[in-house]
């Protein structure tokens, strides 16, 4: 018979053996467990660092391009423009230990060719001091750098271009939205605002870069340009044609004398800012309000949203006739005047009245419900729009005053409110400049929306769109200079009149606004347009002192009629 066979752990009692299985089980489970999570936390954690040590190895690699994100228009075009540069690049170390013969043609010819465009330009072996640890880069011109990427055998020597941004440190909203950090001491700019969160949603992108292969032997060398697929992008509502139209028609001859004009335009049932540009990106963004105390007089245009109180509130009628006050200056010969007429001649005495009828509670509240007394972007210089009143104790002369807009201080990115919300049948729909967060394709990772609600009556807006449009066709409107042939046009001018101190004297100023709406091919657009320091003494017009009604008007029938030309409302 044969023996049974016995385990070679027989010594040890039955469950002491299944224990010590257990326990060695676990001990190898938990080694196998520690190796694959070494080996993921390498590959994941630690592996694009390691991959950037094994190419510095074997690569050079230098960076193309000084953004690593994109601003994109509407239709998807780079609203970034850049200024290509050039540079000639030796790695000392590498330069010396493997080019033996230091006066071989090649390496002549590059030095000629270098120091021909540069004579303080030089090779490391023609240098006293060395930093071997430290690349010489050279920047050329487009012509040297031509002639020199023929020249490839010469080891530790290569070249490459990069694209440098033209943004600067101005006003320009693009450089706004650019620039994480403030303009006069470089601190980085509050959590929250619209440029620090994007930052916060760009800071992990890669610019693209260029690998130069090191090579050892005689082959040439090999390069690789690394574009990042990763990267997230911002596609603006903006439209890059259409700001350059309107650009160059405040930026043209004719308009010199004035240092600051603004425009916003906008496409009216979405919110989406087609164009927001000012004159002198140099100067304080005139249309955020930025350096100003809370934006600016709005003047006449703020008669819309007294109007619309009064209206919404059954407190008076489009068609209620005011009498007139005979003493004020703009009198003229017509002893009273209809609610709409006041608003077409943009009567003071009238809405003086009307504001004391429809009271400052109610002008606050509409004010607050146009949108007139917060920011619309949250940029970090971006104002909020406020009235110069105690609002515990408003005097009557106060609130006659604030009822025509001498008395609150507004934003031209808060004005397209007033033109944008009577067009839009009573609704409110918040101006936005960021359509989507797009990938390098542009394809869409993230769509961004606005907010709309309902603000005053569909009948309270079309009655003031309907008085809007008489703004401009009728003979004696104030805005009849906006008026554009074959177009839908409506609008309210606005002139304040302000004081300030200088050198002890008080001088007065006075600002030009046209805020407007207009309609082509069946879509309505709103569009603002401020003017500052107009001349309010000037004889240039028949004897007549400049206002919104022959400053900003003006502009805003030429931005019009080169978009309907060229066609780039579509």
């Amino acid at each position: 018979m044969l023996k049974e066979k016995k385990s070679i752990l027989f010594f040890l009692p039955p469950r002491k053996y299944e224990n010590r299985l257990i326990t060695v089980s676990i001990i190898l489970i938990m080694v196998f467990l520690f190796f694959i999570g070494r080996y993921a936390y390498i590959v994941i954690i630690e592996g694009e660092q390691l991959k950037s040590k094994a190419n510095n190895q074997f690569y050079y690699s230098e960076s193309i391009i000084d953004r690593n994100y994109k601003l994109l228009d509407r239709n998807g075009k780079d609203l970034i423009s850049y200024d290509k540069k050039y540079f000639a690049v030796i790695d000392p170390s590498f330069y010396i230990r493997f080019n033996p013969d230091k006066n071989n043609d090649n390496i002549k010819k590059a030095k000629y060719i270098l120091r021909d465009f540069n004579k303080t330009y030089n090779f490391p072996d023609e240098l006293k001091k060395l930093d071997y640890g430290k690349k010489l880069k050279y920047e050329v011109d487009e012509e040297t750098y031509d002639k020199l990427n023929q020249i490839t055998s010469i080891k530790g020597f290569y070249m490459y271009s990069y694209d440098k941004s033209k943004l600067e440190k101005d006003w320009n909203i693009l450089s706004i939205m650019d620039n994480a950090n403030n303009y006069l001491d470089s601190s980085p700019k509050s959590s929250g605002t619209l440029e620090k969160t994007m930052f916060d949603i760009r800071k992990e992108n890669r610019s693209d870069r260029v690998l130069v292969q090191k090579e050892v032997d005689n082959k040439l060398y090999k390069e690789v340009v690394k574009k990042e697929e990763n990267n997230l992008n911002f596609r603006l509502t903006l439209d890059k044609d259409i700001q350059k139209v309107v650009e160059g028609v405040i930026r043209e001859k004719g308009l010199e004398t004035y240092k600051d004009i603004g425009v916003i335009l906008m496409e009216s049932s979405t919110g989406k800012i087609l164009s927001m540009a000012q004159k002198d990106d140099k100067r304080p963004n005139i249309n955020i309000g930025a350096a100003s105390n809370h934006g600016y007089f709005p003047g006449s245009i703020f008669k819309i949203i007294t109007a619309a109180a009064g209206i919404d509130k059954n407190i008076t009628s489009i068609n209620k006739v005011y009498k007139r006050d005979k003493n004020i200056k703009e009198y003229n010969g017509f002893n009273s005047l209809s609610l709409k007429q006041s608003i077409i001649q943009s009567s003071n005495d009238i809405l003086y009245q009307l504001g004391e009828e429809v009271g400052f509670k109610n002008i606050y509240d509409y004010s607050k419900k146009f949108g007139l007394l917060t920011p619309m972007l949250g940029l970090q210089d971006e104002v909020s729009g406020d009235f110069e009143v105690d609002l515990n104790h408003v005097s009557r002369d106060e609130v006659r005053h604030s009822a025509i807009g001498q008395k609150i201080r507004i934003t031209p990115l808060q004005a397209i409110n007033i033109p944008n919300i009577i067009v839009n049948k009573g609704n409110f729909v918040r101006p936005y400049i960021i359509d989507s967060i797009v990938d390098d394709n542009n394809k869409e990772v993230k769509e961004i929306h606005t907010v709309a609600e309902k603000v005053i009556k569909n009948s309270t807006a079309k009655t003031l769109e309907n008085t809007m449009i008489q703004v401009v066709e009728a003979e004696n409107g104030t805005g009849r200079n906006a008026k554009v042939k074959g177009v839908k046009v409506g609008g309210k001018t606005g002139t304040s009149e302000y004081y300030e101190i200088k050198d002890g004297k008080r001088i007065k100023h006075s600002d030009g606004w046209f805020a407007g709406f207009f309609n082509l091919k069946g879509k309505n657009y709103s569009m603002v347009i401020l003017v500052r320091d107009i001349d309010w003494m000037k004889k240039s017009s028949g004897g007549k002192e400049e206002d919104g009604g022959s400053v900003a008007a003006p502009i805003f029938k030429d931005i019009v009629e080169i978009l309907k030309e060229k066609n780039l409302l579509k």
